[in-house]
């Protein structure tokens, strides 16, 4: 929506040093926060060997940051001049000798661009995170093989936890930037907040924009969790769906019409109650226990009510200020109805009180449940094994909230990015790198390969015959577009404000699942939440934000 576009200087979160401690705590917290993304985004863990832990009815345990953060913000973020931003190293990298354009046409595939050769300095260093679909990941390996070899670049390749070991990959990456020794690209969805915050990444504000003059403009969502400062500190490579998914053939059954009838989460919750059979069929299959997908519920709840964290500004926190006060015990009365209520018990699946990040996963492949909130692999893990839920399983559009500022927020939020490490030695070839690997001839491989999963970060592709002309295509393309299209460019904490450290830090500890479970412990929603906000200020306040 262009909130923040015009909006003075405000965000301040570069403009006091931080300490030591709380550095190192931030970096930390993002620790949880890759170690959740692992459990959602890649293959599933084994199904655990102990029943699952209790309902949460008494209050959690001091916050221990153990799983992943909810989305960045959703919209465009203020420029902040307090920290200059770092110039590229080397000029931007030569373009392809072949017009991208021509392979945008649908015929016959077109060949890979060709660059001259660049200056190489040791060898070009590439550090790859691992998406969910093995198939996918083997292709950006072999792509990236492959320019190496066609450049004559020798080249040192490895996966994330090749590189980072057991530790912190944001740790070593700061550990390896500080020694001058750090890889020339990261490919990962970090988010550029926490790395720019930590100064240990260059911009790509000029590559960015050179490659909208093909690929067209970057979707709302992308653009806040990148555009810092701004400038562009990270060129987002495709977007992967995710957001509420349903087995059609339940929701038929019971006479409702899954794409037009779940409008809002009293429906949804209607419903789910609807479709449920019996404990090996519920309808409500979501967690509000400490977790990532416990966050997910209840950032759902209180934000399409109509809550927040923060002001536009990202520095304030209005959590329990009205009118968001109000929305929120609204949101937060919601949820725990669906939780106490035995209204509701015969839609939630046994042991849901206790569920971690791939306990749904786990049910909906299995066939037990016939609604989630999940990232996209829910549905790629199913198509890749050939698993007949795929046939059944579609996305349906973010549903509203309740209540007098009821709202849909939608984004494509965590994008795979390219992120250029600070001191990085191979600039150019790193860019060349990029060009290659964002030509159309391999975009139009990764839809193929990754289908209803992998989709445009920009507005080029969504036509090609390879995302169009796909039967599970179908069941995700048209309604992921328009998510992804959504001007509110909705990431999820940081709404409305600018991504920020001190929300991540919230997040990544698991604040809204904190807060719920000491509701569920006996605790009055209003005081809960007075707690929570409480809390969030003292956040602010360490990463140098006004808090109040």
């Amino acid at each position: 929506m262009g909130i923040l576009d015009d909006s003075p200087n405000t965000s301040g979160w570069t403009q006091r040093r931080l300490t030591r401690r709380t550095i190192l705590r931030y970096s930390f917290l993002s620790a949880a926060a890759i170690t959740v993304s692992a459990a959602c985004q890649s293959a599933p863990a084994p199904a655990p060997t102990a029943a699952p832990a209790a309902a949460p009815t008494t209050p959690p345990a001091a916050a221990k940051p153990t799983t992943a953060p909810a989305a960045a913000p959703t919209t465009a973020p203020t420029t902040a001049a307090a920290k200059p931003a770092v110039a590229a190293t080397t000029a931007p990298a030569a373009a392809a000798t072949t017009a991208p354009a021509a392979a945008a046409t649908p015929a016959a595939a077109q060949a890979a661009p060709t660059f001259a050769t660049a200056k190489i300095n040791g060898k070009l260093q590439v550090v790859q995170s691992r998406d969910f679909h093995p198939d996918h990941n083997a292709l950006i390996e072999a792509k990236i093989k492959e320019f190496a070899a066609k450049q004559n670049y020798p080249l040192d390749h490895s996966y994330i936890e090749a590189y980072a070991g057991s530790g912190d990959v944001v740790q070593k990456l700061t550990a390896a930037v500080q020694a001058g020794d750090a890889p020339d690209i990261l490919i990962h969805t970090l988010g550029s907040s926490q790395l720019h915050f930590l100064d240990i990444i260059d911009d790509v504000d000029a590559l960015e924009k050179d490659l909208e003059k093909f690929h067209g403009k970057l979707n709302a969502a992308s653009t806040a969790e990148n555009l810092l400062d701004g400038k562009y500190w990270a060129i987002p490579h495709f977007t992967r769906a995710g957001g509420f998914f349903v087995r059609q053939s339940a929701f038929k059954k019971a006479g409702i019409d899954p794409f037009n009838d779940l409008g809002d989460l009293g429906k949804l919750r209607d419903a789910a109650l609807k479709i449920s059979t019996g404990p090996d069929f519920t309808g409500w299959g979501m967690t509000a226990n400490r977790s990532g997908d416990g966050d997910s519920t209840l950032r759902n709840a209180i934000w399409m009510f109509g809550g927040q964290i923060t002001d536009q500004t990202g520095q304030i926190v209005v959590l329990n200020t009205e009118p968001y006060r109000t929305n929120t015990i609204l949101g937060l009365n919601f949820i725990k109805d669906i939780y106490t209520n035995p209204q509701w018990a015969a839609m939630l699946p046994p042991g849901v009180g206790g569920w971690t990040d791939p306990s749904n996963n786990e049910a909906w492949l299995a066939g037990k449940i016939g609604m989630t909130n999940n990232a996209g692999t829910v549905f790629a893990k199913a198509v890749v094994d050939k698993n007949p839920i795929a046939d059944d399983t579609f996305l349906i559009a973010q549903p509203k909230g309740l209540g007098p500022a009821a709202r849909a927020l939608s984004g494509a939020g965590g994008a795979m990015c390219f992120y250029f490490m600070k001191g990085g030695k191979n600039r150019e070839a790193a860019e060349q790198l990029v060009r290659y690997l964002m030509d159309p001839s391999v975009q139009k491989q990764m839809f193929k390969i990754s289908t209803g999963y992998v989709y445009p970060a920009r507005e080029w592709g969504w036509d090609q015959p390879e995302i169009t002309e796909s039967t599970y295509g179908k069941h995700v393309t048209d309604v992921w577009k328009k998510i992804a299209a959504d001007p509110s460019g909705y990431l999820g904490s940081p709404y409305p404000g600018p991504p920020t450290p001190q929300i991540g830090a919230l997040d990544n500890s698991n604040f809204l699942t904190d807060m719920f479970g000491e509701i569920l412990g006996g605790k009055s929603v209003e005081d809960a939440l007075a707690s929570a906000h409480t809390k969030a200020v003292q956040t602010f306040k360490e990463f140098g934000a006004k808090g109040e």
